[in-house]
């Protein structure tokens, strides 16, 4: 399972990002690209294969903004074994 989750600088106050990290690697993969438009990022957020239980962390951004030189990303994930009768 992924998520996108999307950062978008405002006009005013462009930045851009220079570092990510996490504390939360055991659990979950994540990676950084352009939006189509070249205007914002997407950071794509998906869990490991085969992880169940529950664990949280979250994923640091550093910019190179004067006003917002860090962006946190909280991450929550709570996986379970899927049942025999269970229907996907």
């Amino acid at each position: 399972m992924s998520r996108n989750v999307e950062i978008i600088p405002h006009k005013d106050y462009p930045f851009k990002i220079l570092k990510i990290e996490s504390n939360i690697d055991q659990a979950v993969r994540y990676c950084l690209s352009d939006t189509a438009d070249k205007h914002g990022y997407v950071l794509t957020v998906e869990n490991i294969e085969g992880m169940v239980g529950h664990r949280a962390g979250r994923i640091i951004i550093e910019t190179d903004s004067e006003f917002k030189p860090r962006l946190t990303v909280y991450v929550d994930v709570n996986m379970h074994r899927k049942s025999m009768g269970e229907k996907r």
